[in-house]
């Protein structure tokens, strides 16, 4: 009976980790856009105030991954974004849900938004068809310090 047990126990752990391979496999990079900059504002006790100006803001060395899938039982389009800051990878998916609110391939647009706990995002990528242009995102988050920002980066 034991061995019969581990037996079971192997076939599934080799079956979840073949599963595991192959939907990380289907994951399709839509694009890669290089370092964000743009501007961010700081709010003080909830108020705009002296620091609350918008200065010039970025993420040096940063990289944003857009990846898109379709599920084949349902047919929706799955999106995640994985961003890069100081070599370290956030998923989007991860932090919170993602959604994609649309794609327009008549002007090659895809509008993505996440929705975490302490802070939304909001993706508008502009690419051609081999995933070339640019994303333009905005970030507001009430967790640690509140702040806003208006970030771009090329893409491809």
């Amino acid at each position: 009976m034991s061995q019969r047990f581990n037996l079971l126990i192997n076939v599934f752990s080799v079956l979840g980790l073949l599963t595991i391979s192959a939907v990380s496999a289907h994951a399709n990079v839509i694009t890669t856009c290089g370092e964000s900059n743009g501007y961010g504002a700081y709010l003080s006790n909830g108020n705009l105030g002296p620091q609350g100006n918008f200065v010039k803001d970025g993420f040096s060395g940063s990289k944003i991954i857009f990846e898109a899938d379709q599920n084949a039982d349902t047919g929706e389009t799955i999106v995640d974004v994985i961003f890069y800051n100081s070599g370290t990878p956030y998923r989007a998916s991860k932090e919170g849900k993602v959604y994609l609110m649309n794609h327009n391939p008549t002007n090659n647009t895809w509008m993505v938004l996440l929705i975490a706990k302490t802070y939304l995002e909001t993706y508008l990528f502009y690419l051609d068809n081999v995933g070339r242009g640019e994303v333009v995102w905005t970030n507001s988050r009430s967790g640690g310090t509140p702040k806003a920002t208006l970030m771009r980066a090329q893409c491809g």
